[in-house]
């Protein structure tokens, strides 16, 4: 038999998620996003290494390890659960196998390391979600694709989902101490998003183009599970974002505040 993109992988690990549900949909929903939230960590710790890509002939996804074509739901005896089984609508055929054996203790100290930050932050189903998230952008070959899916990312970590592009841009660019040439480079990327939703653009260049709005969301999902407790919520984290970039205009502020506390104490 000839091989086509609906053969099945071979050698691929097998994977069992336990969870607790009410129904087999459940069920399904919560152990495809456990699974992939620590398929994303792994994803994440490969793919923030790598800035950039040029790639030739088929496309293929930025992810390493990815899903098999097929999942299937048990009891814990092992029996179906159900006849029903989910699939992977993106697989087109194997790739090549994740095998980097000498790197698997970073890897998986890396997770230990992310899970110890994440239980401190305030907001961590909010940024298990952007894991989510940013795995599944990242798991798909149609790479026009995987940008629009990371800069819906991108707009969840800024909070900025129903605000302009320009907020977007500004609190994505102010963790970078060069914020003039990352506003530049979001503000290109941002001109490319619209052409690609308003006239179904594409460019030669959508790689490149993804792997840059890649870097931006990596970034952003550091700075927030880096952040520990110190802020509440997305929200907060973007407020956080519109300080001021002036060391000067900042301490002018907390002068203003601290004697608009000691006014309020007066009153």
């Amino acid at each position: 038999m000839t091989r086509d993109a609906t053969d099945m992988p071979k050698d691929y690990a097998a994977v069992s998620v336990s969870v607790v549900a009410r129904s087999t949909s459940e069920a399904a929903e919560k152990a495809l996003n456990r699974l992939d939230f620590v398929r994303g960590v792994w994803n994440l710790w490969n793919n923030i290494r790598r800035r950039i890509r040029v790639s030739a002939g088929k496309r293929s996804p930025v992810n390493s390890i990815l899903l098999a074509p097929i999942h299937t739901l048990h009891h814990r005896d092992g029996t179906l659960a159900t006849n029903a089984w989910w699939w992977e609508p993106q697989y087109q055929g194997p790739i090549k196998l994740y095998n980097e054996p000498k790197k698997n203790k970073s890897m998986f100290l890396y997770m230990v390391d992310f899970r110890r930050h994440l239980k401190k932050s305030n907001y961590a189903p909010d940024l298990i979600h952007a894991v989510v998230r940013y795995v599944r952008a990242l798991d798909v070959r149609d790479w026009d694709n995987s940008f629009l899916r990371l800069w819906g990312v991108l707009e969840f970590l800024t909070g900025t989902l129903f605000d302009s592009y320009k907020v977007t841009i500004r609190r994505a660019s102010y963790i970078y101490s060069d914020r003039e040439y990352a506003h530049e480079v979001l503000s290109h990327l941002r001109d490319f998003r619209n052409k690609s939703i308003h006239a179904g653009s594409e460019s030669n260049d959508i790689e490149a183009l993804m792997y840059q709005v890649k870097r931006y969301v990596e970034d952003l999902l550091i700075f927030h599970v880096g952040s520990k407790g110190r802020f509440s919520s997305i929200a907060d984290a973007a407020e956080f974002l519109d300080s001021p970039g002036d060391k000067g205009l900042i301490d002018r502020k907390i002068r203003k505040l601290r004697f608009a506390k000691k006014f309020i104490s007066r009153a």
